[in-house]
């Protein structure tokens, strides 16, 4: 996700700050400083900080169930309205969605059952809903507790795609085709969602605890449930479609110590204008268009091409699902995907061709047949 800092890595999945948060934090911390002073804020930003922790192990959660069904998951990232896990697409399976849309909450069930244990103290649901703070003597095994039972009551609504909405269309692909299910879950969602928008006066009426971050989290609802049920009806258009049906063979590679005024000589006489780096027959890096447009635009002293190539990339298998890297791809900055199969460069793939794949050109209109003569004509042979 752009904007976003790295924090580090877990399980191989990277884990990532948005810049919002930090904002968010600093924000936040400084109106309770002013009203409580400098204790008083780093109490808020430590209680602050122990909630996107239970959001965070509530993510890994998510992730690991994930990877237990072969689903890639590139990143977590946290925001102020909670925890993004950028995964590859859900498997189809109404008993596996359920999983991985269980895992999270259960993992906040896990832990406010050991805080419990602790503590020897279970906060009602009353006091969950109706308190407009925290109470005074909540010490930090209780805030934890307090926290992840929260968690789980907010997660459970069926609000797709939340958790709750996703179970709930598990539930629905379990009797029903799962576009119909994501169509379903969608549109309650949405619902769901605008009532989130709009629930400022209703909390207030009845007394309940409201915060100013449920409409933003209504609006992230809302455009999610569409783009998911938008994804279903692609994966579904494409089922079957793989990526050596839109592979082009490579018609040159360059080296690392190849000079820039090399590409730009050759890019005139072939039809690639992303090149894959080999060095001793290994791929190395990717040379994509942008990469050395940049730096013929910086007018660079003919800079060696390892100097300008990326580093961090991912190759694809010409079996592949083109849904699948289309979906994916969404994860990546990449333009250019070189196709390997057994260590072996054998094609390459890029974003313009997943695109024509996506929209592909209408059909040319069918010949015009002749229209029929007018009148009658007899033959008389």
């Amino acid at each position: 996700m752009r904007w976003s800092l790295p924090i580090g890595t877990v399980l191989g999945i990277r884990l990532r700050l948005h810049w919002t948060f930090l904002i968010f934090l600093v924000g936040f911390g400084a109106l309770e400083g002013a009203e409580t002073g400098w204790l008083g804020a780093l109490e808020l930003i430590g209680a602050m900080l122990i909630i996107f922790l239970c959001v965070l192990l509530h993510e890994l959660g998510h992730s690991v169930a994930a990877i237990r069904y072969g689903v890639s998951v590139n990143s977590i990232t946290l925001l102020p309205i909670g925890g993004v896990a950028s995964m590859g697409s859900i498997p189809e399976n109404s008993l596996q969605e359920f999983v991985i849309a269980i895992a999270g909450p259960m993992v906040n069930v896990v832990i406010a059952v050991l805080f419990s244990v602790w503590t020897r103290w279970w906060p009602s649901l009353h006091q969950i809903f109706m308190a407009r703070d925290f109470p005074a003597d909540l010490s930090i095994p209780r805030l934890v507790q307090f926290i992840n039972i929260w968690l789980v009551v907010f997660n459970a609504l069926p609000a797709f795609p939340m958790d709750g909405g996703r179970v709930f269309r598990a539930l629905l692909a379990s009797f029903m085709s799962y576009g119909r299910a994501t169509f379903i879950a969608s549109l309650v969602g949405r619902w769901i969602a605008v009532m989130m928008v709009f629930s400022g006066p209703v909390f207030e009426h009845f007394g309940l605890r409201w915060s100013p971050l449920l409409p933003l989290i209504g609006v992230f609802i809302f455009f999610g449930a569409a783009q998911e049920n938008r994804w279903v009806k692609l994966r579904a258009r494409l089922r079957g479609r793989i990526v050596a049906e839109i592979m082009h063979p490579i018609a040159a590679v360059v080296g690392p110590r190849d000079p820039l005024s090399h590409i730009l000589a050759i890019i005139h006489r072939i039809p690639q204008i992303d090149f894959p780096v080999l060095d001793e027959g290994q791929l190395v890096g990717l040379l994509p268009r942008e990469a050395w447009m940049r730096a013929s635009r910086m007018r660079l002293d003919d800079p060696p091409v390892h100097e300008i190539m990326v580093t961090h990339f991912v190759t694809v298998r010409s079996q592949l699902e083109i849904a699948r890297l289309l979906y994916d791809r969404k994860m990546l900055k990449q333009t250019f995907f070189p196709v390997v199969e057994d260590g072996r460069l054998i094609g390459y793939v890029t974003r313009a061709d997943l695109d024509a794949a996506l929209n592909p050109p209408a059909p040319p209109p069918l010949p015009q047949s002749a229209p029929p003569p007018r009148g009658l004509t007899i033959d008389m042979g």
